[in-house]
């Protein structure tokens, strides 16, 4: 009651030259503590008044009393610690004040506390240290966990495996809980080891390098979007494998790392399956602009006919939620009533579909070896800095 008519003097005092203005409404997690301390201090036969003034300006409490003795009661000292845990709580972030954390932790804290309160309660100060230890460990427990480890190999299990086209096929793979997720950086991508049979009949380790389609707000499972060829070692593995069996997984890898407002505009440029970091990028760009991010996105993308265009219907729908992506396909074998771009990406394509050449633009590439060198110079030729044989992050012109 004192609390409560204290906080009313204050708020009906606020606009008095001669009150200490406090800002606004107390914050949940300060409102709660105010309760609480409230309630606590009912156990003892001499409740120490707060100063609700000072601790909505200051958020700590300035008791009229000295500090609780420990050694007075178990209810002293079950009210000490549950002050205090209550402070470190409620003063970390916003996120702990949501839903599954009262489900998980604080009611079942609650309960086991309350229950000893009522039953016998000298019990009390034990049965907050045991609240304590097991909201921490359900805590710990919810927290997302990053799996990913840069020299390590982790064997993942294979869950699905949908079909697109006669040689593409999505593989999603399950990560060790429901709470997992790999921990890519935007613009990194995973190395994946497989043992594969060669010409002479022995079997030899190989690595190669894939960006999954999934991102880390899925967490659970990852997916990667792989194409197979006839003289490809780790696609033609992939091709062969059935569900349940395990793959080979270590990162991150890759020398680029994207940030928000990184630069004004990105120009890419991406050849069959080569549109799987480029799709990365553009939902990261899409989805998590930050307030003022005016990032703009011209993609070029080729591809030999229409039926090998990945992942269309994701691009399309990107370019309709934001305005700031556009999406250019070209087809070196179009159907007759194409209206897109025909042939091979040309300087006069280029020109046409992407930004010019400045230093807040990036040019990405992405694609099959020799589509990507000739796209090199073609992008040199057209006023772009000379690209690295190893792309760096500082880089105008990025290959993947």
């Amino acid at each position: 009651l004192h609390c409560g008519l204290t906080a009313r003097r204050s708020r009906a005092g606020r606009n008095s030259a001669t009150q200490q203005k406090i800002g606004g409404a107390v914050p949940l997690s300060r409102s709660y503590d105010i309760w609480l301390h409230a309630r606590t201090s009912s156990f003892s036969s001499h409740p120490t008044p707060i100063d609700c003034h000072s601790f909505a300006s200051s958020g700590s409490f300035n008791s009229s009393g000295p500090e609780p003795e420990l050694a007075k009661s178990p209810v002293t000292v079950s009210r000490f610690l549950w002050r205090r845990a209550s402070d470190i709580v409620f003063k970390m972030a916003d996120s702990l004040a949501s839903r599954k954390y009262f489900d998980n932790v604080y009611i079942p804290a609650g309960l086991i506390i309350l229950g000893c309160a009522i039953t016998k309660r000298e019990w009390v100060p034990y049965a907050v240290l045991l609240s304590l230890a097991l909201g921490a460990y359900k805590f710990n427990s919810m927290q997302i966990k990053k799996i990913l480890k840069p020299d390590v190999f982790q064997e993942f299990e294979l869950k699905e495996k949908t079909i697109i086209s006669h040689n593409v096929a999505i593989y999603r793979f399950n990560l060790p809980s429901e709470k997992s997720i790999l921990g890519l950086p935007i613009g990194q991508h995973i190395s994946i080891g497989a043992n594969c049979p060669q010409p002479d009949g022995t079997t030899k380790e190989i690595v190669r390098s894939y960006t999954p389609i999934s991102g880390d707000h899925q967490p659970g499972y990852f997916d990667l979007l792989i194409k197979s060829y006839p003289t490809g070692n780790i696609s033609k593995h992939m091709a062969s494998m059935k569900v349940g069996q395990t793959l080979k997984v270590k990162g991150p890898k890759g020398a680029f790392v994207y940030t928000p407002n990184m630069v004004r505009h990105f120009g890419m440029i991406a050849g069959g399956t080569g549109i799987t970091p480029m799709l990365q990028i553009i939902r990261a760009v899409i989805r998590g602009r930050p307030t003022g991010d005016k990032t703009e996105i011209d993609l070029i993308f080729a591809n030999v006919t229409a039926q090998d265009i990945l992942l269309k219907e994701d691009l399309d729908a990107l370019a309709k939620e934001d305005s700031g992506f556009r999406v250019h396909y070209v087809l070196d074998k179009p159907p007759a009533d194409w209206t897109g771009g025909v042939g091979y990406v040309t300087a006069d394509m280029i020109t046409k579909l992407l930004p010019k050449p400045a230093d807040d633009v990036k040019l990405l590439l992405c694609g099959p070896p020799p589509m990507v060198s000739g796209l090199k110079k073609t992008a040199e030729s057209l006023g772009f800095k000379k690209a690295r044989p190893v792309s760096k992050l500082e880089d105008q012109v990025f290959a993947f």
